[in-house]
């Protein structure tokens, strides 16, 4: 599976639509979530400009006169949408896959900028997920820091703890981005730079694709950086764990692991002790 996700800050302008088809074009994505659309009505024929393909059906949240809009694309040969949900910040779709079955739970984030409204798009991140009991993925523009190395040039911003805690409760994994530390720049003299999007996947999606890794795109069209998912076929053997830095900061972290630790487990010698008690706080 390969899926872009990227806010493009409008669609419509012709130069800009252009370059957007050739990063499709050099990537060949199957599912492509788009933020920031700018638009209050999608038609095939936008579509077939950018996209370059018949094969291909949408679903999506239309702006507010020239403010947000979230568009989510998919190949119909690969894939069919069982349900769908919308929010206000979000858009969700099933999909399933039509060699295989899987199915596979998608999620286009486009964040409140506002703090007034923060409150709402956390309760609506947890309703969403409380639906969800298989591979899921995450992603978009959150326009929230997660930690305060994601951020540079600006006026200080704390984390939200709501941001740590939605993904510490449901066990998400912040996908890293090796080659980016930053995904927006405001392109000023002495830049403010932030990473506000992010790809998150919870263990379901992990045991089904342990391989999917996420790297950022050049930035071409807008001050925003395309994030490009890819997950191979799974590979025979243990999936290999991933610690989360943001896990420290969960305030229930060091009362669980001294309590895990201190379990008794079934074994005489302190070398396999060690290996059972490393493998109890991994599950």
């Amino acid at each position: 599976m390969k899926l872009i996700t990227w806010n493009v800050k409008g669609l419509g302008n012709l130069k800009k639509n252009l370059s957007i088809k050739d990063t499709f074009r050099k990537h060949s994505p199957d599912i492509v979530l788009l933020q920031e659309t700018k638009k209050a009505t999608i038609d095939r024929k936008c579509l077939l400009f950018f996209w370059g393909r018949r094969s291909c059906n949408w679903l999506d949240i239309p702006s507010s006169e020239t403010a947000g809009g979230i568009l989510i694309l998919w190949k119909t040969e690969l894939y069919e949408v069982i349900p769908s949900e919308f929010g206000i910040f979000s858009a969700t779709v099933k999909l399933k896959e039509k060699l295989t079955d899987n199915l596979w739970w998608i999620t286009c984030i486009y964040g409140p900028s506002t703090n007034s409204d923060k409150s709402d798009f956390w309760t609506e991140l947890n309703d969403i997920d409380n639906l969800i009991d298989e591979p899921w993925c995450i992603a978009g523009d959150f326009n929230e820091i997660l930690y305060s190395s994601d951020r540079r040039g600006s006026s200080t911003s704390i984390p939200q703890q709501k941001f740590h805690d939605w993904v510490f409760e449901f066990s998400l994994l912040d996908l890293p981005l090796p080659n980016l530390q930053f995904t927006w720049s405001n392109f000023r003299e002495n830049a403010s730079c932030s990473r506000l999007d992010r790809c998150f996947v919870n263990p379901e999606w992990m045991t089904k694709l342990p391989n999917t890794n996420l790297f950022g795109l050049p930035r071409v069209v807008s001050d925003h950086c395309p994030l490009l998912l890819n997950s191979s076929l799974p590979i025979v053997g243990p999936t290999p764990f991933r610690f989360e830095n943001m896990w420290l900061h969960h305030k229930e972290f060091k009362r669980n692991i001294s309590k895990w630790w201190a379990e008794e487990v079934p074994s005489r010698w302190a070398a396999n002790k060690i290996h059972l008690k490393l493998r109890s706080i991994k599950a």
